[in-house]
């Protein structure tokens, strides 16, 4: 048995409010929040070990799949630029020398930051900040 289950029982297994083993709450997931890919894993352990509970099972299965994969760890391949905002950071030469020269989990992030933007002027001032800050050297 993993031994972060044994010290923690998520919301999802009994479908009330539960302390992990150092007093923080953990409250249940309602209909409207977002299914990690983490909450996914932990449904699909708990059910096996025949630790899920009908409340758990119920609140789980009212999940809303467009709600899912919303985290930026979880956007492996759209967290990418288009091509005129990609060529718009690569005028800007140093800016993009120093942006490709950071990790790639960071650099994957600040994309995921633009891309996620609603409104088209939220995503130009992203990448105008995040050009203006890689200019400067600077991370943000």
């Amino acid at each position: 048995m993993i031994e972060s289950v044994n010290s923690i029982e998520r919301s999802y297994s009994c479908g009330v409010v539960v302390r992990d083993r150092l007093g923080k709450q953990m409250r249940p997931t309602g209909p409207s929040q977002p299914a990690s890919k983490g909450s996914k894993s932990w449904v699909r352990i708990l059910t096996a070990e025949g630790r899920m509970r009908e409340a758990g099972l119920k609140a789980y299965s009212h999940r809303r799949e467009k709600k899912s994969k919303i985290y930026a760890y979880e956007q492996k391949k759209t967290a990418t630029l288009e091509r005129s905002e990609e060529a718009k950071f690569k005028k800007a030469k140093a800016a993009w020398k120093f942006f490709e020269a950071q990790p790639r989990g960071y650099r994957h992030r600040l994309i995921w930051r633009i891309v996620s933007a609603k409104r088209p002027e939220t995503r130009r001032r992203r990448l105008a900040a995040l050009i203006e800050a890689s200019q400067e050297k600077r991370r943000l």
